[in-house]
């Protein structure tokens, strides 16, 4: 039987929850961008749990996105996801933003991805495969750019994806591929289908060492 996938991501402004078994989407919900809280995720999932008939005791795996993102949604999604995982024993895993929007993009070649890190810069990685049929390599390690420098180094051919093309779209250089619109963001569906595809590799994570994953100080604090 297929494992039962409870999945979050709070990394963007606005947020998604869906229910999977294995890879395959069961149901989704997206969350309000003015709502987005303790008070709206939990019964998000509540909903879709009765919607589908689950009981949360049958979950056997909880996926959300770890960052790169807004740190008080990484907060928000984190800490429920371990407090869910842990009050009905089912495993956890986190993933990152980046490679969750690289995920959802069908195209091959060579893809980068960016989210907005404020103050003109952005979190950025870029992906190569040859093939649709393997999943995204990530080549090298996220950095944090200017913005500017992001858009350097994109070259003719290579597809963009992620939230920060809402601010700079019109900025690409010419002959780079612009995933369409729904491309872009980080969807739970996605964080539950790649955290699925690390599980089955063996991949495991303790419930109390999952943290978020800022990748700069938060507010308040140095350095």
């Amino acid at each position: 039987m297929p494992v039962k996938v409870l999945a979050l991501d709070t990394s963007t402004p606005g947020g998604s929850v869906a229910l999977l078994e294995g890879e395959q989407v069961v149901a989704h919900a997206a969350l309000l961008p003015t709502r987005r809280s303790m008070q709206t995720l939990a019964p998000t999932v509540q909903q879709l749990l009765e919607q589908t008939g689950w009981e949360p005791e049958q979950l056997e795996l909880v996926a959300v996105s770890t960052g790169p993102g807004s740190f008080t949604g990484l907060r928000l999604g984190v800490t429920t996801a371990k407090v869910l995982a842990w009050s009905v024993g089912a495993e956890v895993l986190g993933v990152n933003t980046l490679e969750v929007i690289a995920w959802g993009v069908p195209q091959q070649g060579t893809l980068h991805v960016a989210l907005d890190a404020q103050r003109g810069e952005v979190f950025a990685a870029t992906f190569t495969r040859p093939e649709v049929q393997q999943p995204w390599q990530r080549q090298g390690e996220m950095k944090l750019l200017k913005r500017s420098q992001w858009l350097q180094k994109l070259r003719p051919g290579d597809w963009v994806a992620g939230p920060v093309l809402q601010l700079c779209r019109q900025e690409l250089p010419q002959g780079v591929c612009l995933c369409p619109q729904e491309q872009w963001y980080p969807w739970a569906a996605q964080v539950g289908q790649l955290a699925w595809w690390r599980f089955r590799q063996g991949q495991r994570q303790d419930v109390w060492s999952l943290l978020p994953q800022y990748y700069r100080p938060s507010p308040g604090q140095k350095g």
